[in-house]
């Protein structure tokens, strides 16, 4: 799907890559509309800060032999610095997130399965949690974090300001298990995947740096 419409506040042209999309963050004005019924405005959003990074809205990679395009972002601020989170649309606008920090990048999907997490409280580092039938994963950190910005497309809302408590797991075989409690719906998310090296994704179509 590439659908596209005039945003409502500036009138710039802002293309749709994915039909599960329900928020977007005009490029032009920063205006931000979500969909219902029609796309509506919603609020605004400040710029986001220059990041050394050559990943941008547009890249294209592959993960697992699947081909993906990085369609928006969302910037994330806790404590000890700031991370970026990629909604990645894979074939049949499957939605995969490519979390960036630090150099290091991991891609994760959403899974359905009921977590029996502390609702909001968290976990120790060191705890031991299993996802799916045989799959455990040991707590590294658990961080409050709030957004500070968005860019492109989202399946979900996503307001500046808005507040998260996520935990983020590893295991032995190079798997990623991430926990993201949202306050606002009560409720936790659970994303699950593997790191890989940058290379590996094969990215094409990657910003240019100029102090690279």
């Amino acid at each position: 799907m590439h659908a596209s419409l005039n945003c409502p506040s500036c009138g710039g042209l802002i293309k749709i890559a994915s039909s599960a999309s329900v928020f977007v963050t005009c490029t032009y004005c920063k205006s931000t509309l979500v969909h219902d019924r029609d796309w509506t405005l919603r609020g605004k959003v400040a710029d986001l800060p220059h990041e050394m990074t050559h990943l941008q809205v547009g890249t294209t990679g592959t993960y697992e032999n699947e081909t993906f395009e990085l369609i928006g972002r969302r910037r994330l601020r806790w404590d000890d610095g700031y991370w970026t989170e990629w909604c990645a649309r894979f074939a049949g606008d499957r939605i995969g997130w490519l979390a960036e920090a630090q150099g290091l990048l991991a891609m994760g999907f959403e899974v359905k399965e009921n977590i029996d997490l502390p609702n909001g409280s968290g976990l120790r580092a060191g705890t031991y949690v299993t996802v799916g039938d045989n799959a455990t994963f040991t707590i590294n950190d658990t961080k409050k974090a709030q957004v500070i910005g968005t860019e492109g497309e989202m399946p979900y809302i996503v307001d500046p300001g808005q507040s998260i408590v996520t935990m983020d797991a590893t295991n032995e075989l190079g798997g990623f298990c991430s926990f993201e409690w949202d306050a606002r719906v009560k409720k936790w998310s659970t994303f699950v995947g593997r790191y890989m090296d940058f290379d590996d994704f094969k990215f094409q179509n990657l910003r240019q740096l100029d102090d690279w």
